[in-house]
């Protein structure tokens, strides 16, 4: 994952698009796109499109009106994308948007997801039986390193 505030959470959507294989999640907080023309935005955004799959996106805007409509535009492109996720924190401090903006961002990014694909799972030892619940892996996990978990 890579994070990054401001002139940074510009910094981080550029190594996130550019390096799909490295990054599998990004939360940037008021990125500074003030920054940037419109050529890099499209160029960006057409990387984000091509390889967002199955990563994660976390962007919350500031209340500076040079960012908003770079903002508005990556936001309309990649809203049809279930694991991109934006935020308006326009209204707070915008010393205050890099700790609301993570804070949001690892809630959103490592909610409790639906499991569907068992086979990793099943690969280390639980039975088919056990298919439709994660309890059945945590005691293999158990049962295998010896620990306890409560």
């Amino acid at each position: 994952m890579i994070e990054g505030f401001s002139t940074s959470g510009v910094a981080a959507l550029e190594y996130f698009a550019e390096f799909p294989t490295i990054f599998q999640a990004t939360i940037v907080s008021s990125p500074a796109f003030g920054l940037k023309n419109d050529a890099w935005l499209a160029e960006l955004i057409a990387k984000l499109k091509a390889n967002l799959g199955e990563r994660y996106l976390y962007a919350s805007k500031s209340g500076f009106n040079d960012d908003a409509t770079s903002y508005e535009q990556l936001k309309a492109s990649l809203t049809h994308f279930s694991n991109a996720h934006f935020a308006d924190l326009s209204q707070q401090n915008y010393l205050s948007t890099s700790l609301i903006g993570f804070e949001q961002g690892v809630k959103t990014l490592f909610e409790v997801r639906e499991i569907t694909n068992f086979e990793p799972f099943a690969r280390e030892g639980t039975s088919a039986a056990c298919s439709n619940t994660i309890k059945c892996y945590i005691n293999g996990l158990v049962f295998k390193f010896r620990i306890r978990i409560t």
